[in-house]
């Protein structure tokens, strides 16, 4: 059960996020939920120390770190495509008229 002492603290940070996005505004309670969350994964990341340390030096460790950094970065890259054809439309005529 040691293994996954982290998830409470990512359910918090992620009640926080979701919770400042749904009223498009950050206050204190966001912003305990927060702390509490990363309190939680910090406590849990120094408790569970060797192990981490031993998945890293697993070739799978290696691999599901570049696998979600990869989908985070394409994550990112579509983000940013859809930001920028949101604020800078581009329409074709295509059509025999020219309109």
């Amino acid at each position: 059960m040691r293994k996954f002492s982290y998830l409470p603290g990512f359910v918090l940070v992620t009640a926080a996020v979701f919770r400042a996005a749904w009223k498009v505004q950050w206050d204190p309670t966001d912003s305990w939920l927060l702390a509490g969350g990363l309190l939680v994964v910090g406590v849990s990341l120094v408790w569970n120390r060797r192990e981490i340390v031993e998945w890293f030096r697993d070739p799978r460790g290696i691999f599901a770190v570049n696998t979600s950094l990869s989908l985070v970065l394409l994550a990112g890259i579509l983000v940013l495509i859809n930001i920028l054809t949101w604020y800078r439309p581009l329409s074709v005529d295509l059509t025999a008229s020219g309109r």
